[in-house]
């Protein structure tokens, strides 16, 4: 009788370009910080009324620089511990990753 049963074909690890050296994971955590808190930024100030001097076509092409500039400075103050906690979660599967 023949055998028609599937087998998982090998895959070899390939990495992923780029990935190698490409900073600390604590580097990475508050990048991946700045971005997150840009875009919550970004949805708050969509909410706030500009005021009698505020408005236009200008406040809106700068709004999203405003606010990443405001993201970039919560993230460098590390108030919040968000890349703090990316961070630790990264290095937990880094050591986990390397046991294989």
């Amino acid at each position: 009788m023949t055998d028609f049963s599937i087998k998982p074909a090998e895959v070899p690890q390939i990495p992923i370009r780029g990935t190698a050296g490409a900073g600390s994971p604590a580097e990475k955590a508050r990048e991946f910080e700045a971005m997150f808190l840009s875009q919550s930024f970004d949805q708050m100030f969509k909410t706030v009324q500009s005021g009698p001097f505020g408005g236009g076509h200008g406040e809106k092409m700068w709004r999203s620089v405003l606010s990443q500039e405001y993201a970039k400075a919560v993230a460098e103050s590390g108030d919040t511990g968000i890349a703090q906690s990316i961070s630790g979660m990264m290095r937990a599967y880094d050591n986990t990753s390397g046991a294989d």
